[in-house]
């Protein structure tokens, strides 16, 4: 059995999606798993306010729902402007809590743990045998060139696209590690007047003898601040 983690932000008033337009797309992308895997599937949701009951009642049939709102840390890192730091800070902290907390069920329970940014579909170049078959491996797309200065990343130059990957269920002790110290680096970064989102810290934290990269990892959807498409 393999698990598929979505995460979330259904409330937020950051992008140029609407509340109920960001509910219609990750129902498309429960949709879109369920057509092309038998995975059982969560979502880890980080909204600056609470889901509804009407959202919970759209979803719960389908997902089981994991929502960080209340959480103290959470509603601080809200405050803050900078749409990328909140985005980047809160997928962070909710998938290291995840994998710290379930390490035991995950490696009882589960084959293989995908994680998929909420709104992204499955497109029709997903091959769940590409993730299988490479045991006690991490399997991502193929890693790309940063788009900042290195002055500004410290010196990490290449990333991950975090949109789609998958993590043998073996690796939960190691993955909730890596999280806590994907996190610890991203603060530690702005608190030196720089900056690393979750794709430069996954190239830069990910042990590259546990990682397989995919030239396609057949996932797509549209940007929260412009709408505009991206296939990876």
């Amino acid at each position: 059995m393999n698990l598929f983690v979505i995460t979330s932000a259904l409330n937020t008033p950051h992008g140029v999606f609407s509340a109920d337009e960001r509910l219609q797309q990750t129902l498309k992308t429960i949709q879109s798993i369920n057509e092309k895997t038998d995975a059982e599937i969560i979502i880890l949701d980080g909204s600056k306010d609470t889901i509804t009951e009407q959202q919970v009642l759209a979803l719960e049939d389908y997902a089981v729902i994991m929502s960080f709102s209340h959480h103290q840390d959470f509603q601080n890192i809200q405050k803050s402007p900078n749409h990328d730091v909140v985005k980047n800070a809160l997928e962070m902290l909710m998938l290291g809590a995840f994998w710290a907390g379930n390490r035991e069920t995950i490696t009882q329970k589960y084959d293989r743990v995908f994680k998929i940014s909420g709104r992204y579909v499955l497109s029709d170049m997903f091959d769940e045998q590409e993730h299988t078959k490479h045991k006690g491996k991490i399997v991502i797309g193929k890693r790309r060139f940063s788009q900042f200065p290195t002055e500004i990343t410290g010196g990490v130059n290449k990333q991950y696209m975090s949109r789609l990957y998958s993590v043998d269920a073996s690796l939960a002790q190691y993955m909730a590690e890596t999280l806590g110290s994907m996190i610890q680096h991203f603060f530690d970064r702005l608190s030196n007047n720089g900056y690393l989102d979750t794709e430069h810290l996954l190239y830069h934290h990910l042990d590259p003898k546990k990682v397989v990269e995919l030239p396609i990892i057949g996932v797509e959807g549209q940007l929260a601040p412009n709408g505009n498409k991206v296939e990876d």
